[in-house]
């Protein structure tokens, strides 16, 4: 199933991409939980992997669904 949605969070207190918007936009994410440390991205498993290579961003965990 190509649609199907995961969560990743990503440890990083920058703003690559840009807003929040942006990154939707871009990458067709959307950006959840934001804090001091990270936010959360919920995306389909390659567009989650396409913002992590492009951006040389971690990832706490693995890419999980939603």
């Amino acid at each position: 199933m190509t649609n199907q949605k995961f969560i990743a969070r990503i440890e990083d207190s920058r703003s690559p991409g840009g807003s929040d918007q942006e990154i939707k936009n871009d990458y067709n994410l959307e950006v959840l939980d934001r804090d001091e440390d990270g936010f959360e991205v919920e995306g389909t498993r390659e567009d989650i992997q396409s913002f992590v290579d492009d951006y040389g961003i971690i990832l706490t965990e693995e890419i999980e669904e939603a």
